[in-house]
């Protein structure tokens, strides 16, 4: 296995000890800090994505201000809160609220979505074992008996011909999360309830290497 870099890593240890100042850059935090810090600008070659990430910036400000409780992930995590490099357009968000409200939801993101203008193309759902994505809970898998269900919405739109998804998955389990600005394409930031940077790659790799499980499947609705 090749050696992570640690970029940015300064060659003096500021008196630490050897074996002391190798345990701190060793540690997740430490490989992760100089790896996703949070800008100050956005800049884009592309139009079209430009474009599309005000539309990101709008339907944020829209879900954030019906359900306020709603936590962001994924890749639109990394890179608008933490200084990822990755453009993204997708807003994933998690929610402790049953699973008896996801209708209930499912309407209240249509209502904001078309009093905004927006054209709503498509809702569905999918499910999985919440054991299949462990890295966004607080409570380790192996210390859970059973592997509840997550239900997660899906919903496809449109605007000035750009279009867009957000997905808002339906947990049991406790969430960590922080709360950290989300960075607008104008420069402005919003405070959002986020998942750690540790966490959101944790779980991009394992969506990785579960991305073709059997037990993952869709129902149209």
């Amino acid at each position: 296995m090749g050696k992570l870099l640690h970029l940015g890593e300064p060659s003096h240890n500021h008196g630490l000890t050897h074996e002391k100042h190798k345990d701190m850059k060793d540690s997740p935090s430490e490989r992760l800090k100089p790896m996703l810090r949070p800008s100050t600008t956005i800049q884009f070659v592309d139009t079209n994505k430009m474009k599309a990430s005000l539309v990101e910036d709008e339907v944020l400000d829209i879900i954030r201000n019906r359900y306020d409780g709603f936590i962001l992930h994924g890749a639109t995590a990394i890179w608008r809160c933490y200084g990822g490099h990755r453009f993204s357009t997708d807003l994933d968000f998690i929610t402790n609220l049953p699973l008896s409200q996801a209708k209930p939801v499912q309407k209240g993101i249509r209502e904001a979505l078309t009093s905004s203008n927006y054209i709503v193309q498509r809702e569905w759902y999918s499910e999985m074992d919440e054991l299949l994505i462990d890295p966004v809970f607080s409570v380790p898998c192996h210390k859970r008996k059973n592997a509840d269900k997550t239900l997660t919405l899906h919903v496809s739109f449109i605007k000035n011909n750009v279009a867009e998804k957000i997905d808002i998955t339906f947990m049991t389990a406790r969430i960590k999360y922080s709360e950290v600005d989300y960075l607008r394409v104008d420069g402005s930031k919003r405070l959002v309830k986020v998942l750690d940077p540790e966490t959101l790659l944790k779980g991009k790799l394992d969506k990785y290497r579960d991305k073709f499980n059997p037990e993952t499947y869709s129902t149209l609705v």
